[in-house]
């Protein structure tokens, strides 16, 4: 099971139904109202929200976050993220792959960031994988097209979601990353 230290994680994501674990929170704001999504462990399944694989082989994180029930029961809406690195030939560089809410509409008609506009801030993976990063940017409604690519449905303005992620990949060693 991953270990998060208490002090980072909202009192929200601590009331987990049984079989589930808090592996790292994000919150922030989504158009102004104040947001939590948690990263869950699902004991049953032995599924983690939070992973680790490789891109030009170098780290690239996957992060799976939940709204939390007052029952404890993780569901949706989702916010998924991948922190991938930028290039092959740039040892430092990391950028937001992916950021996406899968809500009521479900993964078919995410609200999401078009592609390179979400923002990546103070992203920190210690060697044992603690990762900690801020998050912004501007969601929209989209559908995959034939082509499979994401196109705007709507013209609604966005809606804007910011905040900090804070995670412990379980079981991971790696060369620690700052940016």
């Amino acid at each position: 099971m991953a270990t998060v230290f208490a002090g980072s994680i909202p009192a929200a994501a601590q009331t987990l139904a049984d079989g589930l674990s808090a592996e790292g929170t994000f919150v922030g704001t989504r158009d102004g109202t104040a947001v939590t999504f948690t990263s869950v462990y699902w004991e049953e399944y032995d599924r983690h929200s939070l992973s680790m694989g490789a891109i030009f082989g170098k780290p690239q994180f996957s992060i799976m976050a939940s709204t939390v029930s007052d029952d404890g029961s993780a569901g949706r809406p989702i916010l998924v993220f991948s922190i991938d690195p930028v290039a092959p030939s740039d040892q430092t560089a990391y950028q937001i792959g992916e950021l996406r809410i899968n809500d009521n509409l479900g993964r078919n008609r995410p609200l999401r960031a078009e592609s390179g506009s979400a923002l990546l801030t103070n992203l920190v993976v210690t060697a044992d994988g603690m990762i900690t990063f801020d998050a912004t940017a501007t969601l929209f409604r989209m559908e995959m097209n034939d082509d499979r690519k994401w196109d705007r449905i709507d013209d609604a303005a966005g809606i804007k979601i910011s905040g900090q992620y804070v995670g412990q990949i379980e079981g991971v060693t790696l060369d620690a990353i700052s940016q």
